[in-house]
C-alpha cells in the first residue's frame, strides 16, 4: 500500500510540473498580444536575471529536505532538520533579495538601460517568499505527502499568469509607458510565489502540533551541520536546472549591448522565438518525464542494464519528439507569428531559434540523466564552459549580424552542451546516445517537413490576417503529423504500439 501511494504521489507531482511548465509557457503570447513587443522585451531581458537569483536560492531544496527526512525516522531529527532548512530558506531569500536590489542599477545597465529597473526590483520580492515556500514543499514530500507541492505548483503558475495578463491589460488601459507596464506584469512572480506560500503555511500549520513543533535543544552547531547536508544535496541540483536560465541571462546582458537601435522592441521579436522554445521543450520533456527518476533508484539498487535501458528510452522517446517538433517551428514559423503575435516580424530569428528547440530538449534530457547517474559536477561544468562559450560568441557576432547571429549562436551553444553531455553519458554508462534507425527517423521528420511546406508554393501567409494564419496552421499540423506518423510506421522505426503509447504519452 505504502509503494502504491508513493507511486500516486509521484504521478500526481509529475502531473502537477507538467501543468505548471505548459502555463508558464504560454502566457507570453496573450503579454505580447496586449502590451506589446517592447514590454515582452522588457520581460524577456529581465525574467533571466530572476529565474537564476531563483534557481541559486531555491532550486534543489525540496529534494534535499524531502530526501533527509525520508531517510530518518527519529521525529527530533527530523525537527532539527525542518528548522534547519527554514532558517536556510529565510537566509537565502533575504540574501538573494539584498543582492538583486543591491546590483539593480548596474543589471539595468547591463540589460539595457533605466528601462529595466522597475521590472527588476519588482521581481525581487519573490525571492523573499520562494525558498521559504521551498520548504515547505520539502516537508511535506519528506514525508510522502505529494499533494500539497503539486497543488501549489499549479496555484503559484495560475496566480502568476493571471496577474501577467491583468497587470498587462490595465496598465496598457491606463496608458502606462513600457517600463512601468513591465514592472507591473512582474509583479506577478511576488504574487505568485506568496499565494503558494500562504498555501503551504496553512496547510503545515494543520499538522498535528507533536509532529511540528520542536521542544529540545537547537544549537549554531546544528545549523552548521544540516545546512551542510542541505546545500551538499540542493546545490547540484540547482546548478543542473540552471541550463536554459544561465543561458538567456547571457543573452539578457549580451545582446542588447550589440543592437544599435530599440533594444527593448528588438529583443521582443527575440522574444517570440523563445516562447516557441519553451513550449516545445514542455512537451519534449513531458513525454519521457516519468523515466528519468528511474535512473538513480535502479542505479542504486545495481541495475546497470536497468539503467542502460532508461536512458535508452529517454532518449528515443526526445528523439522522436524533438526533430518533428523542431521541423514544425522552423516550417510553420511564418504562420505561427502571425497567427500568435499579429505580424511577421522576425520570422526568420523565430525559424532559427525553433530549429534550437530540438538541442535545448536534448540538453535538458541529458542533464537530467547525467544527474541521475550521479555526475551533476560535470553536467555543471559542461554547463558553464557553454556559458562562456555563448557570452564571448554574442560579443563579437551580434554587432555584425543583429538577432539573426544570436540566434544562430543559440543553436550553436545547445548543440555544444548536448555533445558534451552525450560524451560524458557515454563514458559514465557505456551508451551512446543514437537511437536505433535515427537515419529513418530523419527522414520522417523530412518528409513531414515537406508536406507542411508545400502549401508554401501557392499561399503567402504573411499578408493574411491571423484567422486565416490559424486555419492554415491547422490544416499545415494535421498533414504533416499524418505523414510524420504515416512514414515512421511504413519505415518501421516505430511498431503501431510504440506510436500509440507515444500518443498516449
Amino acid at each position: 500500500m505504502k509503494t502504491n501511494g508513493l507511486m500516486k504521489g509521484a504521478v500526481l507531482l509529475s502531473a502537477s510540473i507538467l501543468l505548471s511548465k505548459v502555463l508558464g509557457s504560454f502566457f507570453r503570447i496573450p503579454l505580447q498580444n496586449i502590451a506589446g513587443d517592447s514590454v515582452l522585451g522588457i520581460f524577456s531581458l529581465v525574467y533571466p536575471v530572476y529565474m537564476v537569483a531563483l534557481t541559486l536560492s531555491v532550486a534543489g531544496i525540496p529534494l534535499a529536505l524531502s530526501k533527509l527526512i525520508a531517510e530518518r525516522e527519529s521525529l527530533p531529527e527530523i525537527l532539527k532538520i525542518h528548522r534547519t532548512a527554514k532558517w536556510l530558506g529565510a537566509l537565502l531569500g533575504v540574501s538573494a533579495f539584498l543582492i538583486v536590489n543591491v546590483l539593480a542599477s548596474p543589471l539595468a545597465t547591463a540589460l539595457g538601460g533605466p528601462s529595466t529597473l522597475p521590472a527588476i526590483r519588482a521581481a525581487s520580492f519573490a525571492l523573499l517568499f520562494a525558498p521559504s515556500m521551498a520548504v515547505y514543499r520539502g516537508y511535506f514530500q519528506g514525508n510522502g505527502d505529494m499533494k500539497p507541492t503539486a497543488l501549489s505548483q499549479v496555484m503559484e503558475q495560475t496566480v502568476r499568469v493571471a496577474v501577467i495578463i491583468g497587470a498587462a491589460y490595465i496598465s496598457v488601459r491606463m496608458g502606462m509607458e513600457a517600463s512601468t507596464t513591465a514592472g507591473f506584469v512582474m509583479t506577478s512572480s511576488t504574487v505568485g510565489v506568496a499565494a503558494s506560500f500562504i498555501y503551504l503555511a496553512s496547510r503545515y500549520s494543520k499538522v498535528p502540533p507533536a509532529k511540528r513543533k520542536f521542544t529540545g535543544t537547537y544549537t549554531l552547531k546544528d545549523f552548521r551541520v544540516w545546512s551542510k547536508y542541505i546545500l551538499k544535496i540542493s546545490l547540484p541540483i540547482a546548478f543542473g536546472t540552471l541550463t536554459v536560465p544561465l543561458l538567456q541571462f547571457v543573452d539578457a546582458i549580451t545582446i542588447p549591448a550589440g543592437l544599435r537601435a530599440d533594444s527593448n522592441y528588438l529583443f521582443g521579436l527575440y522574444g517570440r522565438g523563445l516562447s516557441l522554445i519553451q513550449i516545445s521543450t514542455v512537451f519534449a520533456t513531458a513525454v519521457i518525464y516519468p523515466l528519468l527518476p528511474a535512473i538513480s533508484h535502479r542505479l542504486a539498487a545495481g541495475d546497470v542494464s536497468g539503467v542502460k535501458l532508461d536512458i535508452s528510452n529517454a532518449d528515443r522517446w526526445n528523439h522522436l519528439v524533438s526533430w518533428p517538433a523542431a521541423c514544425g517551428f522552423v516550417v510553420l514559423a511564418l504562420p505561427l507569428n502571425v497567427a500568435l503575435f499579429t505580424d511577421a516580424s522576425g520570422t526568420l530569428v523565430m525559424a532559427i531559434l525553433g530549429a534550437s528547440s530540438v538541442f535545448i530538449s536534448f540538453s535538458i534530457i541529458t542533464t537530467g540523466i547525467l544527474q541521475g547517474l550521479g555526475k551533476g559536477k560535470q553536467a555543471a561544468v559542461v554547463i558553464s564552459t557553454a556559458a562562456v562559450l555563448k557570452l564571448v560568441l554574442n560579443l563579437l557576432v551580434v554587432p555584425a549580424f543583429g538577432l539573426t547571429g544570436a540566434a544562430l549562436i543559440n543553436v550553436l551553444t545547445f548543440l555544444f552542451i548536448y555533445i558534451g553531455n552525450a560524451l560524458l553519458v557515454k563514458r559514465s554508462a557505456q551508451l551512446r546516445l543514437v537511437p536505433d534507425r535515427f537515419l529513418r527517423l530523419l527522414g520522417s521528420t523530412l518528409m513531414s517537413g515537406a508536406t507542411m511546406a508545400v502549401p508554401f508554393l501557392f499561399f503567402s501567409p504573411g499578408v493574411w490576417t491571423r484567422g486565416e494564419a490559424f486555419l492554415f496552421l491547422l490544416v499545415a499540423l494535421a498533414a504533416g503529423i499524418t505523414v510524420y506518423a504515416g512514414s515512421l510506421l511504413a519505415l518501421r522505426v516505430v511498431s503501431l504500439q510504440e506510436l500509440k503509447l507515444l500518443v498516449k504519452r
